[in-house]
């Protein structure tokens, strides 16, 4: 039996999360921004104050009006910047609220990209690896002796013990990187082949 061996799972799993998790946020930072963008370009500015829960402000219109305010993000008497819509007077969009979910998208949004970076840097390293020894290395078909199952904080996965009957006669022995894959967690076979990439100082007697 031949196993396809799936390297650094885990590392992969958090770099595609990463990739989703900065999509969104971009996303809803821009959908923040615009909505933020469209409030502060159509609607009037005002300053009011905050009074037994109500924000109260003059209008261009030199009218005084009462809004209920159902935030509950202000103290009483503070100062409070609005914009209003002359047309609905009974809903206002406050500035500090706006400006915090743009901020608090972008912050998420930068963290993620600074995530992205790191396991993008990890993961290069990691392939860079991978690809000198499979470049660089032999590459031959070794027996399975062993498959080693283990259950810990890092969750299910596997490694592959080989051996390998070299041409001058030495047996030379390999394991694998951590394998994370059902199939061969589950399975209860423990013979088979394996390919194996390997740099001639690797090996082990």
């Amino acid at each position: 039996m031949k196993y396809k061996i799936k390297t650094n799972f885990i590392l992969k799993t958090f770099y595609f999360i990463s990739i989703a998790y900065t999509c969104i946020f971009i996303m809803g930072f821009i959908v923040t921004s615009l909505y933020a963008y469209n409030i502060i370009s159509n609607c009037e500015k005002a300053e009011g104050i905050n009074l037994d829960g109500f924000v109260i402000f003059k209008a261009s219109d030199n009218k005084i009006y009462n809004i209920e305010n159902t935030s509950n993000l202000f103290e009483e008497n503070e100062k409070v910047i609005i914009y209003y819509d002359l047309n609905n007077m009974k809903e206002v969009e406050y500035h500090e609220i706006i400006m915090n979910d743009v901020e608090t998208f972008g912050f998420i949004s930068l963290l993620g990209i600074i995530i992205y970076i790191i396991l993008q840097i990890i993961l290069s390293k990691k392939n860079k690896r991978e690809r000198f020894i499979i470049k660089n290395g032999k590459k031959v078909t070794g027996r399975i002796i062993e498959v080693v199952r283990v259950n810990d904080s890092e969750g299910n996965y596997s490694y592959l013990k080989c051996e390998y009957d070299s041409i001058i006669g030495d047996i030379l022995y390999f394991s694998s990187q951590k394998i994370y894959s059902n199939k061969i967690y589950k399975s209860k076979l423990n013979k088979g082949t394996a390919t194996i990439y390997y740099l001639p100082k690797d090996t082990g007697s």
